[in-house]
């Protein structure tokens, strides 16, 4: 375990979780997935916000666990982080994109080896770079943060409405549980399609061209 704060889930255990759930949640999962890949960059805010505002109730959850006060402390914990974020966006962003980047080359990394420090290493370096860009390329690093956060939404969302057809989940099962590249090509594709959608978005709104 990486984090004792923000425990980081094997593929399985993610997979697992997400065929446990309701199929509605799913459902919800994908939807928020998409809006994020096609227009994540106009709602980043938002998006930011509610991001750390769960990170800081997991935190706080963590910190109180197994006592009467977790609750309470999670509740705290959304309301300082999200809050926090909310009034130094700019500073966020350059957290969120961090963590972005840390998991993008952390987990690519992860693929190839089994050694956590070069995993971890990797990550501290995609961490430092994406935070870094962000002062100077601000609306991009937005824009990939939303993307790659946009399709593991939709990716999780997928997987959880996958047991809704035997035939499908079938088919789906193996490839995710047993293939090295198929979730992470899974992941990647519509990463990099969003991050194509929505910088051609944003270039057609500075420009005041219509969309289409």
């Amino acid at each position: 375990m990486i984090s004792p704060f923000l425990p980081i889930p094997t593929t399985a255990s993610w997979l697992e979780w997400m065929w446990r759930r309701d199929p509605s949640v799913g459902l919800c999962m994908l939807a928020v997935g998409l809006v994020l890949l096609f227009v994540g960059w106009r709602v980043f805010k938002f998006v930011a916000a509610i991001t750390f505002a769960l990170a800081g109730a997991c935190i706080g959850a963590q910190l109180a666990a197994g006592t009467w006060a977790a609750t309470v402390s999670a509740i705290a914990g959304a309301i300082a982080f999200g809050g926090i974020s909310w009034r130094l966006m700019r500073y966020a962003v350059a957290v969120w994109g961090g963590a972005a980047g840390a998991f993008a080359v952390g987990g690519t990394v992860a693929k190839f080896s089994s050694e956590e420090a070069l995993m971890l290493v990797a990550a501290a370096a995609g961490f430092a770079a994406m935070a870094a860009l962000s002062f100077v390329m601000f609306r991009n690093v937005v824009i990939f943060a939303t993307s790659l956060q946009g399709a593991l939404l939709m990716v999780s969302g997928v997987a959880g409405l996958a047991r809704l057809s035997d035939s499908f989940f079938a088919h789906f099962r193996p490839l995710a549980e047993n293939s090295p590249l198929f979730v992470p090509l899974a992941i990647l594709t519509p990463t990099v399609i969003g991050v194509c959608l929505q910088l051609a978005d944003m270039q057609q709104k500075e420009s005041g061209q219509p969309a289409g």
